[in-house]
């Protein structure tokens, strides 16, 4: 199993792009938005496995910051499909809900990350942030 397996994030991650697929599968948008919402939130996910990878936390902490511009990327195409009547209100909380715990999530790694000294190879297996959480707001 790899390291990324075991981070909540990316659990929460893939678990949306699931709900986003069933939900996209049901709909038909007008493109580029259906395209670009796919390739977003597979970005969240994607970003949160690369950043497991690098040994230097600076870079970790790059690949986490990606994956928070992705979920921002998701929320404003979300936004967009709303106000354009191509979804319901309902359908966009259903799906906004796991990007705002994801924001959160990848708010705290990326702090996390930044502000850890990088330490040898062997020492660090997911560099100390494999249990973050969403913050209280």
């Amino acid at each position: 199993m790899f390291d990324f397996q075991n981070l909540n994030v990316y659990t929460k991650a893939r678990d949306f792009n699931h709900e986003l697929q069933k939900v996209l599968d049901g709909h038909d948008l007008e493109e580029p938005s259906n395209t670009r919402l796919s390739e977003s939130a597979f970005r969240i996910m994607l970003d949160v496995a690369r950043g497991t990878a690098p040994v230097s936390m600076k870079d970790r902490s790059v690949c986490f910051t990606e994956a928070r511009a992705s979920v921002h990327a998701c929320a404003a195409i979300l936004d967009y499909l709303l106000t354009s009547d191509q979804f319901e209100q309902s359908t966009y909380d259903k799906l906004v809900e796991p990007l705002d715990a994801l924001s959160k999530m990848l708010y705290v790694l990326c702090r996390k990350t930044s502000e850890m000294p990088d330490k040898r190879p062997e020492a660090v297996s997911n560099g100390g942030v494999d249990k973050a959480e969403p913050v209280e707001s």
